[in-house]
């Protein structure tokens, strides 16, 4: 069962249906470990999670199913280029877009470029645990829900 945060209201007639939001998790890593780690910790939290093992498959999983939120890995980058991202922002311009670094010198370099190319991200830092990654999904979509009731 999906992780349910968002609820709507529909008034059909003299009573009020209330339908939810299922959240979409996209994410994005061909190293089937940490893949693993996401899916345990997302699913366990009963998120609904997809998960592709190169950058192109996760475009047309984004494309089918669009996230609500998108973890890359930033080895997607260093081989399809940043400018890969772009194409991921065509399909979802405003969802949330971490990417995952170990925060060395290469992968630092490719970050500049990546925020050269004009895509907005925030960065993780890896290693992740499954109280990382629950964190910063629940901690973006409270920041969500709560900015969705500001007047």
């Amino acid at each position: 069962m999906a992780q349910t945060l968002f609820k709507t209201h529909v008034i059909t007639g003299p009573r009020i249906i209330e339908q939810k939001e299922t959240v979409n998790i996209l994410v994005i890593n061909d190293n089937k470990g940490e893949l693993s780690l996401f899916c345990f910790a997302l699913c366990a939290a009963q998120y609904s999670v997809n998960t592709a093992t190169a950058i192109k498959e996760g475009i047309n999983k984004a494309q089918i199913n669009k996230p609500d939120i998108v973890f890359v890995d930033s080895g997607q980058l260093q081989t399809a280029g940043p400018e890969i991202l772009l194409e991921l922002r065509k399909i979802c311009p405003c969802v949330p877009l971490y990417i995952l670094s170990e925060f060395n010198a290469q992968s630092i370099q490719l970050l500049k470029s990546v925020r050269c190319c004009g895509c907005n991200f925030e960065i993780c830092r890896k290693p992740l645990d499954s109280d990382n990654i629950n964190f910063i999904v629940k901690g973006f979509f409270e920041k969500r829900i709560s900015s969705s009731y500001e007047i």
